[in-house]
């Protein structure tokens, strides 16, 4: 049954009390009252009950375990082990036998070697000369010719005949002279002379064979000859 305040129930037993009788109001009454002392007392504390509580396990320390943490190490590289690779023996030549030595000696081309000459050779002019050195006269002579040609020593090459005996036919086609004026010289090396104060031209070259520088010093008319022959070769 819901709990009704006191004042409520005055409303109600002035409200109803026309139509309870006086048994009913007596009940009515006691019923309020026993709710009146039941709210008074409600906040009696009652009897505590001791609450047993459990005791407490003993805390353990946390025993230290050891850090299993492994630091990272680098993996140390495989190494295959070395194949030690066969050489092949080199074979050792044998020096070839002392003919074929020889052989291969005279096989190989040699070096053609210029013949000794005065001057530098720049116009290709080559003077040869019978005997070794001339003397003075003669070699006034000759620089005076060579001068009256428009020339110098450095255009020309002047080869005695001890240095173009020792030379080769080899060599005086290496020279390759464009002009040859010998003075009483008729070697094989020059290629050959048919005539005195004559020219003769080929493909290669002109000569001009006149007699001994000696000679020429003493006979005018000699000298006349060549001055002839010369003036047509270098257009004087």
């Amino acid at each position: 049954m819901e709990a009704v305040s006191p004042q409520a129930h005055a409303t109600l037993y002035a409200q109803d009390m026309l139509f309870l009788t006086q048994e009913d109001v007596a009940k009515f009454e006691q019923v309020i009252q026993a709710q009146a002392l039941q709210a008074k007392y409600a906040h009696v504390a009652q009897p505590q009950v001791a609450e047993t509580t459990a005791p407490k396990s003993a805390q353990v320390a946390p025993v230290p375990v050891a850090d299993k943490s492994v630091t990272p190490q680098a993996a140390t590289p495989q190494t295959k082990p070395s194949q030690t690779v066969p050489i092949a023996p080199t074979p050792t030549s044998s020096p070839p036998p002392v003919a074929v030595q020889q052989q291969m000696e005279e096989e190989r081309p040699s070096e053609v070697l210029l013949p000794s000459y005065r001057g530098a050779f720049e116009r290709q002019v080559l003077i040869v000369h019978r005997g070794g050195r001339l003397s003075d006269a003669e070699d006034l002579m000759l620089r005076n010719l060579i001068a009256a040609c428009q020339l110098s020593l450095k255009d020309v090459a002047v080869l005695d005949e001890n240095n173009l005996a020792a030379s080769s036919k080899e060599a005086m086609e290496k020279l390759n002279p464009a002009f040859i004026l010998s003075f009483g010289i008729n070697h094989p090396y020059l290629g050959g002379f048919e005539a005195k104060y004559k020219r003769v031209t080929n493909s290669l070259s002109s000569y001009v064979w006149a007699d001994d520088l000696r000679d020429l010093e003493l006979d005018k008319a000699l000298k006349r000859s060549l001055w002839n022959v010369l003036k047509e070769q270098f257009n004087l």
